[in-house]
Parts: structure tokens; C-alpha cells; sequence
């Protein structure tokens, strides 16, 4: 009975400490815990970093903005305690990350077939960074994106992983060291030109059009000559309607399938809170 008992401890320990095999070094061809193999060093890693955060690093590019800036910090990790000394951590773009994702089939499960962001569309000028004495983080490392150099239709990937840490009583995490910023493009992302004129009833009591010549009492509204249709995820964009600027829940959607082949398979819908106020809107396409 006491043997059976140990083995069950074991096996909760096993199960407890499963969700850092890699960082302990765990001896699975044995039989419970190797303690000759565990590491009492701390753990330098990437927040929010791994595969499995793939998706929280997605590159929400606004094409109106010269520069987008993303964030990242590298941490310390032993127990609770705070780094005993200044710890340099030094990064760089990860190559063998890129091809592995790009073969995966779990996590990739789509199929996506990324592209290495183009030198000019990106600057990463501080390839490393100090965990100060007495913290457990860095400062945050900038990946600055300039979005009027990329092609909103294409996808993106630039993987970036630790490569080194200063401190000889530190390991790099085994499934924390790299984060992976993407892009997802839509071919419908990028400037349009903008025809067509925006007219305004003068009184409430004057807002129904059904069609046919404008009434007399409708002015004319100035519209931007052009825009940009943001992407909002692989098959979805968005624009504000007419003049009426960003920011201001009035925005269409357009949706396309992936195989579409014309321009009746795209789908246009409103801001959900803007059209539950509009009866009379119809979509024209041409």
C-alpha cells in the first residue's frame, strides 16, 4: 500500500510541474522525476511569448499612420524573486521560427503561408535589452511597423526570439523564448478613390429617400476623395461611411470570400448600432 501510495505522489507531482518540461528538463524515459536533471536556474522568457500566444500578437496595422509601434518585455523568473544582478537579454529575428510555423499543422491548422516582412516595411533598431537588479522585467522593446510600405493583401510573419542572457545562473525559456508578430492581409485592404456625393435633409421629418431625382430641400455633403479600407481579419474590412469620419461608429463592412472572383461576392453591412437606427439604406454595386 505505501508503494502504491508513492507512486501516486509521484505521478501528481508529474502532472503539477507538466506545463514546464521543457524549463525543468523533464526525463520523460523515466519513471517520475530525475532530480539530477532538474534546473533550480531562473527562467528568462518572453511575456506573453510561445506558440501557443500566437494569436495575441497579431499586428492590427491602421494604413492611415505613418508608424505603428508594438510592445514586448522580457522577464525573470525564479520563484518569486527579483533578478540579483543587471541581466542583458539579446533577441533576434528567428528564420528556423518562421519555416516551422509555416510547416506546422496544429497550430497553423489553415494553412496560412506567411511572408517575412520586408526590410523597408519595419524597424527594430534595440536588439537587446537589461533586466535591472531588483525586477523581475525589462523595459519594453518597440517593433515599429510603417504601414504605408506594406501590402494590406498579403500575410506576414516575424518571429522574434531570445538568443542569449548575460547571467551564467539563467536559461532561456524552452516554450517562451520567441514571439510571433503577424499580419493578416485581405485583398481588399488598401486606398480607394471615392466617387459619389452624400446628400443631407435639412429636417428630420425630410430624411426618407426612396430614390429617383434629389428633393429639392437636400444639400450636398463634401466626401473624401479617397480612403482606406482597414483590414480587420482575412476576409473582413472596414471604412467609416461618407464623411463621417473615423472614430465615429459609423462605419461599413465588407466581407469577401477568399475564392471570390467578382465583385457580387462581397458582402456590405453597417455598424450594427448605426443600422439598428437605418431602414432605408440599399447597397448599389457596379
Amino acid at each position: 500500500m505505501k508503494n502504491i501510495f508513492k507512486f501516486a505522489l509521484v505521478a501528481c507531482v508529474g502532472l503539477v510541474l507538466s506545463s514546464c518540461l521543457k524549463d525543468l528538463e523533464f526525463d520523460e524515459n523515466k519513471v517520475g522525476l530525475n532530480e539530477d536533471n532538474i534546473s533550480t536556474k531562473s527562467i528568462i522568457e518572453i511575456v506573453g511569448g510561445g506558440i501557443s500566444n500566437f494569436r495575441n500578437h497579431v499586428l492590427s496595422v491602421d494604413l492611415s499612420k505613418a508608424r505603428d509601434t508594438s510592445r514586448f518585455t522580457v522577464s525573470y523568473t525564479q520563484g518569486g524573486l527579483t533578478a540579483p544582478e543587471d541581466i542583458t537579454v539579446t533577441f533576434a529575428y528567428d528564420a528556423t521560427a518562421f519555416s516551422t510555423y509555416n510547416a506546422d499543422t496544429v497550430f497553423n491548422s489553415n494553412r496560412i503561408r506567411f511572408e517575412k516582412l520586408p526590410d523597408s516595411t519595419f524597424s527594430f533598431p534595440i536588439t537587446s535589452v537589461t533586466i535591472k537588479k531588483g525586477q523581475k522585467l525589462s523595459e519594453a522593446v518597440n517593433f515599429i511597423v510603417f504601414p504605408g510600405k506594406i501590402d494590406p493583401a498579403k500575410v506576414y510573419l516575424f518571429p522574434i526570439t531570445i538568443t542569449s542572457t548575460s547571467s551564467s545562473n539563467s536559461i532561456i525559456s524552452g516554450n517562451r523564448a520567441t514571439i510571433y508578430f503577424h499580419i493578416i492581409g485581405n485583398p481588399l485592404g488598401g486606398t480607394y478613390t471615392v466617387v459619389g456625393t452624400r446628400w443631407n435633409a435639412t429636417a428630420v421629418g425630410d430624411q426618407a429617400y426612396s430614390g429617383g431625382p434629389i428633393p429639392s430641400n437636400f444639400t450636398a455633403a463634401t466626401i473624401p476623395g479617397t480612403k482606406i479600407l482597414s483590414v480587420v481579419g482575412p476576409s473582413t474590412t472596414t471604412t467609416y461611411i461618407a464623411n463621417l469620419g473615423a472614430g465615429t461608429a459609423r462605419d461599413y463592412f465588407f466581407t469577401i470570400n477568399p475564392s471570390a472572383t467578382t465583385i457580387q461576392d462581397i458582402d456590405i453591412s453597417l455598424t450594427p448600432s448605426f443600422a439598428s437606427g437605418v431602414s432605408n439604406i440599399r447597397w448599389l454595386q457596379k
